[in-house]
């Protein structure tokens, strides 16, 4: 282990990454001191009953003294949606990827990047299935988690690079409502 500062603001790093899909062991809590905050607190489904959509804007600050890489393949950082589930956190929605690798998005020290989430709902027997898991559907409490991001950027490093703190890529809660 080791750890990085970032003005006064300690960041302790670990070799481990949580799994990319499935249920997380945090408890229900806000996100504390997180580099990732939604643009709202509130975001409402959008567009016809064969398709609600919901968009969610997010903003990723790295207050560290060192870019931070977002591996991902078309150029996006890459989310998943996670919804409050008697006291844990599940995955209900990820858009996935496509299997590639291109370029990393760039956090540098100090800097920030913007990003955004959608997912759409549909009814059942729709052409296209729901993003969202079954029985996850809007309303509720919400997150973002960003699945990759490191220090020391080498695409051929297993893992890519020395993973960041997990705690600073999970968001801020927020509703999404109907």
């Amino acid at each position: 282990m080791r750890q990085r500062r970032a003005g006064s603001v300690s960041v302790l790093f670990v070799a481990v990454q949580a799994a990319a899909w499935g249920c997380s062991d945090d408890p229900v809590q806000p996100a504390l001191e997180s580099g990732l905050v939604t643009d709202a607190a509130v975001f409402a489904l959008a567009g016809p009953a064969q398709e609600r959509v919901v968009r969610v804007g997010f903003t990723f600050r790295n207050a560290s003294d060192e870019a931070i890489y977002f591996p991902n393949c078309d150029g996006r950082i890459d989310v998943v949606l996670e919804a409050e589930s008697q006291g844990r956190w599940v995955v209900v929605a990820d858009p996935g990827s496509n299997d590639c690798l291109g370029p990393p998005v760039v956090a540098d020290a100090g800097g920030s990047v913007r990003g955004s989430f959608s997912a759409s709902v549909r009814p059942p027997g729709a052409f296209l299935e729901s993003d969202f898991a079954e029985g996850f559907e809007p309303p509720g409490t919400y997150r973002l988690r960003i699945l990759d991001a490191v220090f020391d950027y080498d695409p051929g490093a297993p893992g890519f690079g020395t993973p960041v703190d997990s705690t600073l890529l999970v968001s801020n809660t927020f509703e999404i409502r109907p």
